[in-house]
C-alpha cells in the first residue's frame, strides 16, 4: 500500500469511497474538491482502497471525509491513513478535528483509539440531510466532534530568525 495526494479535478476515482463516509451527495459536493485529499493505493493493481479529505478550519484542520473500501476494512488501513495525515500536519497546525454521527459508536471508538477526544456536539445537524440516516438502528441526530492535538505549530519564518 502507498499513499499519495489527489489533486482537485482528479478525485473522481475515489468518489464511491467518499460516498461510504458521507452518503448525501449534495453535502459531499460542498467539500469534495476542497482541501487536501490523500488516497491509499493497493500496489498490486493501483486501485484506491482508502481516502481522506482534510480542510483548513480556524487554526487547525478538519478531517472532513475518510473511508476504507469494505473489503479492506479492519486491517489497520484507516489508522495508517490517520497517522499519515497527523504526521503531515504536525508542526503546521496545532490540532485536527473530525465530526461523526452520535449513533455511530464504531466511528467514535475508532477516532478515540487513534488519539482523538470528544470535544463537543452540535444538536440536530443531520436534519439538514434530504433523508434520514440510520446507524445501528438509530437515526443520526447530533454531530459529535473529536479533536487530536498535534503539538504546537512551528512558525517557520520566526524560527529561522531566532539565534
Amino acid at each position: 500500500m502507498y499513499i499519495k495526494h489527489l489533486l482537485p479535478g482528479r478525485r473522481d476515482s475515489a468518489y464511491d469511497l467518499l460516498l461510504l463516509a458521507d452518503e448525501d451527495e449534495q453535502m459531499l459536493g460542498r467539500y469534495a474538491e476542497l482541501g487536501d485529499m490523500l488516497a491509499m493505493f493497493d500496489e498490486e493493481d493501483d486501485t484506491i482502497v482508502a481516502e481522506a479529505i482534510v480542510v483548513p478550519i480556524e487554526d487547525g484542520v478538519e478531517l472532513k471525509n475518510i473511508a476504507v473500501a469494505p473489503e479492506y476494512q479492519h486491517h489497520g488501513l484507516g489508522s495508517r491513513l490517520v497517522s499519515a495525515i497527523c504526521a503531515q500536519y504536525s508542526g503546521r497546525v496545532p490540532w485536527i478535528m473530525v465530526g461523526t454521527g452520535d449513533a455511530d459508536f464504531a466511528n467514535i471508538s475508532f477516532y478515540e483509539q487513534n488519539g482523538f477526544r470528544v470535544v463537543g456536539r452540535v444538536p440536530d445537524i443531520f436534519a439538514q440531510y434530504d433523508h434520514p440516516i440510520v446507524v445501528n438502528g438509530l437515526p443520526l441526530r447530533d454531530m459529535v466532534y473529536l479533536r487530536r492535538d498535534l503539538g504546537p505549530a512551528v512558525d517557520n519564518v520566526s524560527s529561522r530568525n531566532k539565534v
